[in-house]
């Protein structure tokens, strides 16, 4: 009995962030932005640049590759997701980070999963032993990390690199 609960457990924090991915992605047009860069590209500067809300990059490897999408609910509206997928030279995807305003509203994050300190931001990190997630919010962004090569200590330690 205890193993069905210790498992329950830990499925059900899995299945509410999938969920919650579901909802913050479906149906939302998507401007990409096709040409890879260097971590530091001044493409990604700019793209951050045009957002209304605070985005955040992490200090990586200058090895990464990274591309940078946009999404907006309304294709003529400023868009209101940013979104950056690292990758190693092999195209194989290492990180992806979606970023959007937290609303106002907002004053936690999702209840599941290990309590993580983020820079002075409380977090949740969630893992099926394949995966990692990590939510929080900093500065009034909301912003969902996920990886299946990143250790558990480097999502912790790419997330706190955030600026």
């Amino acid at each position: 009995m205890i193993k069905k609960v210790g498992l329950l457990f830990l499925v059900i924090p899995i299945v509410v962030f999938n969920l919650t991915m579901t909802a913050f992605s479906e149906d939302i047009p998507s401007q990409d932005i096709e040409k890879p860069s260097v971590n530091g590209d001044s493409e990604v500067d700019e793209i951050r640049k045009k957002m209304n809300f605070k985005t955040f990059t992490p200090q990586l490897e200058s090895k990464w590759l990274s591309n940078v999408k946009v999404e907006s609910r309304n294709i003529d509206e400023i868009p209101d997701t940013f979104i950056l997928t690292y990758q190693d030279h092999q195209q194989s995807e290492l990180l992806h980070i979606r970023q959007r305003e937290a609303p106002e509203s907002m004053s936690y994050i999702q209840d599941q999963g290990e309590i993580v300190n983020i820079s002075g931001n409380d977090g949740r990190l969630l893992s099926d032993g394949k995966f990692y997630w990590l939510q929080w919010i900093q500065d009034g962004t909301l912003l969902y990390m996920y990886s299946e090569r990143l250790t558990k200590d480097d999502m912790l330690n790419t997330a706190r690199s955030m600026q």
